[in-house]
This record gives structure tokens, sequence and C-alpha cells, in this order.
């Protein structure tokens, strides 16, 4: 062969080699210092209160990062106020980061002024994920958690407690409240305008008051242990129409569970004050005539098929 095709060779090769290396997908993004990247695709930022990765704020990683990315936030305290308008993923480490000797769920410790963590998403095409804190400290008449004319918002695998309310939802669609300890809160649950919401296999327990549904039509209810609410019910529904309501255990509540104006479909529920062998469990509620609102008149709903024991709830 000769010396010009050889050549030729080799520059056509490396040509190729070029091209190839430049249409390669990048999964990651290239760093290039603390606190600074290159982003290229979905990015994970590192926030740490001992200053070792990214971030000691948590706010400061959800300023900085970019709709579906993952901020992953290691064990420690985070005094702060955090507001959500992105789509990301919130992922709470019960490990230290490097240096320190932090454990446990990372805290998201309020100002006590205001809502701990709350999310506006309204126009997000990707969902938000809340998973893995202890949230606690909000202001009087806010929430741990507040999510305001969301979508697709999933808050799990939290401890929700010590807030004016656990979580609220207002004016939200396709929400998912799932496997959370809610406990010790004033208000476990608010849903207040809000259609298509899951709450699922959550232990709201020992709360001073406990679900609330208020003009809120469509929701699951579901799995969920609903224990030793204090002084007023574990389940108050107003105006709320067709929500299952399936496979609870209302437990030592002091009022079980009652409604005004509603009709919804109540099934597989294990009552720990239910009576006698029948498997129908009666809820007591009231009619109020908008015409009359005077006239308020006692309107029964029935769990047909009340269980005799505590459902399994994860």
């Amino acid at each position: 062969m000769s010396e010009k095709k050889i050549i030729r060779y080799i520059v056509i090769g490396l040509i190729l080699i070029s091209f190839g290396a430049s249409v390669l997908p990048v999964g990651v993004s290239k760093q290039q210092g603390k606190n600074g990247y290159e982003q290229s695709s979905k990015v994970t930022w590192i926030v740490d209160d001992e200053g070792d990765g990214d971030f000691t704020s948590i706010q400061a990683a959800i300023d900085n990062a970019s709709s579906g990315d993952t901020i992953e936030v290691y064990s420690g305290t985070y005094i702060e106020t955090v507001i959500i308008e992105k789509s990301i993923e919130l992922d709470g480490k019960d490990t230290e980061y490097s240096t320190g000797s932090d454990t446990g769920k990372p805290v998201v410790y309020g100002a006590g002024d205001d809502n701990v963590i709350s999310v506006y998403t309204e126009n997000q095409d990707a969902p938000v994920k809340i998973s893995g804190f202890t949230i606690t400290h909000s202001g009087s008449r806010h929430a741990g958690v507040y999510m305001e004319y969301s979508r697709s918002v999933v808050v799990s695998y939290n401890t929700i407690t010590q807030n004016h309310h656990g979580v609220e939802l207002y004016y939200s669609e396709t929400d998912q409240i799932q496997e959370n300890m809610i406990i010790d809160n004033d208000w476990a649950l608010l849903i207040e305008f809000s259609t298509y919401c899951t709450v699922s296999m959550n232990h709201i327990v020992n709360n001073t008051h406990g679900i609330q549904m208020s003009v809120s039509n469509s929701n699951t209810i579901t799995q969920n242990e609903i224990k030793d609410t204090q002084i007023d019910y574990g389940m108050l529904l107003i105006r709320s129409y067709v929500n299952q309501l399936t496979f609870n255990n209302f437990i030592d509540n002091d009022k079980q569970a009652t409604f005004l104006n509603c009709l919804n479909y109540w099934h597989d529920n294990y009552w720990s004050n239910k009576v006698g062998i029948s498997p129908v469990y009666v809820i007591f509620g009231i009619f109020q005539a908008n015409i009359f609102p005077a006239l308020r008149v006692p309107w029964p709903q029935f769990d047909l098929r009340a269980q005799t024991s505590p459902n399994p709830i994860p």
C-alpha cells in the first residue's frame, strides 16, 4: 500500500472518531468545581449542612436546579422555608455525606411563620417528589407541606410532625400523599377544592384534628391508619362527592367520622368502636338545605363491608 493511501486512511479514521465523539449522548453533567456545573442533562445536586456538598441550603440548591434535576439532602438540620416552583425530586438521605456525625432523616425546620415546604407547580409538565424528610415547625395556620394549584406531586416516606397543618392541598389534582408518618400536628391533613388526589398507606396518629376534606371530589383515601385523634373527627367531609374511602383503620379517635352535605363511597374500613356482628357500620352526618340553612337534618351513610379486624397498613 502506498504512503499516500495510508495517510488518507489515517485522516478518514480521525474524522470518524471526532464525529462519533460529537454525537455520543451525555448522561451526567460535567463538574467544573464546587457549585459550578456545565449542565448538559439532568443533574444530581448535593446538599450537606457541613458544607461537603454543592450547597448547605435546600433552597439554594432548588434555585440553581433546572426542571428534572434531583436534589439529595443528607442528614442534618436545615432551618429554612422551602419553595418549589419547578419539577424536581427532593430526596432525603438518612446518612452523613462526608465529614460530620449526623444520622437519621434530614430535618427541615421551618421558621415558624410560614409553610415549611410550599409547592406551586400549576404549569409544570413533570411531577415534584418529596421523600425522606422530617418536616416540622410551620407557622400558625400554615402547613408542613403545602401544595397550591399543584399537579402530580408525590409526598412519601416523610415524618411530618408538630405543624399547624401537617399537609395541605389547595386547588390541586392528581397529587399523592403516601407512606408518611403524620403525627402530633394540629390538623393532620386538609384537602380543599382538589380532585383525583390519593392519600394512601399513611400513619395519621395523635393529631388534634384528623383529615378534613372540603369541596373536593373524586379523591381516594385508602389504607391509612387514622388513630388517636384527640378532640375531633378522624375524618370530616364537607360538600365533597364521589370520593372513595376504603380499607382504612379508624382506631380510638375522639369521634370517628362525619360529613356535611356529602355523598361518598365507604367500604372495607375497620372501625374500633363497631359493635355487633353486622358487617354494616353507620356514619352519621348532616344534610343542610341551602334555602333553609337553619334546617339541619341527620343523614346516614354506610360502610357496607366494615372489617372485623384492622386492615394491613405497610
